[in-house]
């Protein structure tokens, strides 16, 4: 995909994301662009959203832990938030449009297919940390893989509301999830 495409999808799916019921020519608006430049790109809002979610996929997909060379999972843990923070929009906008689907469908919790395929993929990344020794044991992977999300989705909202500059996600993001994280971080809760 060209660079201006894939500029012009992360401007869509944030507007998509802050209004959600836009129309055409509030979207074209939002991604600052001419109504005939968006019709260009997709004739329709059908087109439009379709074409930001399975761009949105693509990329979340090519975010996960796996596919490079370094075995180290911190190595990957970095790699794969510094791919995320960059794509922030499309995340947030995906776990968006799962949330307006869950409501239509009645079912709060709703996950799309695609997001329970990248959700196991994380909580294998974690168990494979755990297993050598780089994430605590003390929450089953699963869990690890809820938080760390929770810590990104928390730093776009940040971004969003201006309560954090995009410059420091990553860092917000890595650190905030790493303390809690880490094998032989032990926090003791004071219990009344």
């Amino acid at each position: 995909m060209r660079q201006d495409d894939q500029r012009l999808i992360r401007l869509l799916a944030a507007t998509l994301t802050r209004r959600p019921r836009s129309n055409l020519t509030e979207l074209a608006a939002g991604a600052g662009i001419s109504r005939a430049t968006l019709y260009r790109f997709a004739p329709t809002r059908a087109a439009i959203v379709e074409k930001v979610t399975a761009e949105a996929w693509v990329r979340l997909q090519a975010a996960l832990p796996g596919g490079d060379a370094s075995p180290d999972p911190m190595t990957r843990l970095r790699r794969t938030t510094h791919a995320l923070v960059e794509d922030l929009d499309l995340v947030i906008y995906i776990v968006n449009e799962m949330g307006m689907e869950g409501a239509e469908r009645g079912n709060t919790y709703y996950a799309a297919p695609e997001w329970e395929s990248f959700q196991a993929h994380l909580d294998a990344f974690f168990l494979h940390g755990q297993q050598r020794g780089v994430f605590g044991i003390e929450m089953p992977a699963s869990w690890w893989s809820d938080f760390y999300l929770s810590c990104l989705f928390g730093a776009g909202w940040a971004v969003a509301t201006g309560r954090l500059a995009q410059a420091s996600v990553v860092r917000a993001v890595l650190t905030s999830f790493l303390e809690g994280a880490r094998s032989g971080s032990r926090m003791q809760p004071s219990l009344p």
